[in-house]
């Protein structure tokens, strides 16, 4: 993984229950605990101590955004759990980040750095990078050009990628382009993402806890500027679905729990929303 990129101390509105209930389900499934009290208990046991105040992990749970000493004592005590990792994820500081932020081009780097695959190498062509994540050099900042990016997406290892890494990745690539003002590139962009945002969302418990939210602030920053069709179609509304189905032979009941609660709530406010602008 690559080395976590600091200096978030404040989660913005939309993506602070992402990044709690994401840390909160990765601590979770690795405990074997998904009683939050409980799993303070275990991990504070673990840590020596150290782990923060009691209710951190209910907080987490509600979608309370992580502090560093949060994910950094969870690793503390238990290396196995991810903490800072999905405490920290690109997708996390890209949704929070805007083309005139300061740390833009930081944040564009951690988010190719994290993916898997030969593709990412186009980006930092005089650094030796290899295709593991992380193994690029943090203090040299990825290549921000549009023509890089075509050349990334026509690439036949392109397609080779994990569906997670193929959203990550092309998310990176929508911003830079979009900063660079190059709209065909932005536009094609932004496809990728809605056509990987499911694949990715299923694959990792930790995104799919809150899937509805995050699918509303990637819609927000990136399919409602391209214009790009209505929200997805929810999981759980249907009874006995095929998605749902087979959600359930892979993960854990409290996390379906967690991503249906999640799904039911967007949705009311999605209503809502719908209502009073139709007034």
């Amino acid at each position: 993984m690559p080395q976590a990129l600091k200096g978030k101390k404040r989660w913005g509105e939309g993506v602070r229950p992402c990044v709690g209930k994401a840390v909160f389900c990765e601590a979770a499934m690795k405990a074997g605990v998904w009683e939050p009290d409980r799993l303070d208990l275990v991990l504070r046991k673990a840590a020596g101590g150290t782990h923060p105040t009691n209710g951190t992990m209910r907080n987490l749970r509600n979608g309370h955004g992580p502090s560093w000493i949060t994910v950094s004592s969870i690793e503390q005590g238990r290396p196995d759990i991810d903490a800072i990792y999905w405490g920290n994820h690109p997708i996390f500081h890209m949704l929070d980040c805007t083309e005139h932020d300061a740390r833009f081009g930081a944040v564009m780097t951690y988010a190719v750095d994290s993916v898997w695959g030969r593709v990412r190498e186009r980006f930092w062509p005089w650094a030796h990078s290899g295709s593991e994540p992380g193994s690029g050099n943090p203090n040299i900042e990825i290549i921000q050009d549009t023509g890089v990016i075509e050349e990334a997406f026509s690439d036949p290892h392109f397609s080779e990628m994990r569906a997670h890494d193929r959203f990550v990745f092309a998310m990176a690539c929508y911003f830079i382009a979009k900063r660079n003002r190059k709209p065909k590139v932005a536009r094609h962009a932004a496809d990728v993402t809605r056509q990987e945002f499911m694949f990715a969302a299923m694959n990792q418990p930790q995104l799919l806890v809150s899937w509805r939210t995050l699918q509303e602030e990637v819609a927000r920053k990136i399919w409602d500027v391209e214009g790009i069709g209505g929200r997805l179609r929810p999981i759980f509304a249907v009874p006995d679905g095929i998605t749902e189905k087979f959600l359930r032979e892979w993960f854990p009941e409290q996390v379906l729990a967690m991503a249906e609660a999640n799904e039911a709530d967007a949705l009311v406010s999605e209503q809502t929303r719908g209502s009073k602008s139709n007034e």
